[in-house]
């Protein structure tokens, strides 16, 4: 993950708009700091929304386990290429 960019408080009141702009449209979040106080991260919605669902489906050992299996499928349907030009070439690249 990029390292996320911070902004003051009074910089981020400021340019409030522009700011929760371009936290949506880059899907990445914005540092607000407080002159003695916390520090707040702001997020999209959608990106809150993905965030929580991931925490949802890891959340019991069973799902991470089924999720874990479908992720890697059975090792013997895997394909395997000798070299990367070759799965280039699998792929049309």
């Amino acid at each position: 993950m990029a390292i996320p960019e911070t902004v003051s408080y009074s910089e981020f009141r400021a340019h409030l708009a522009g700011y929760l702009d371009k936290v949506c449209d880059d899907s990445l979040p914005l540092v607000v700091t407080r002159r003695g106080g916390h520090r707040v991260v702001v997020i999209s919605e959608s990106d809150y929304n993905s965030m929580d669902e991931t925490d949802y489906l890891l959340s019991t050992e069973e799902n991470r386990k089924n999720l874990l299996e479908a992720l890697n499928g059975d090792p013997k349907d895997r394909i395997k290429y000798k070299s990367v030009d070759d799965l280039r070439e699998k792929l049309g690249l």
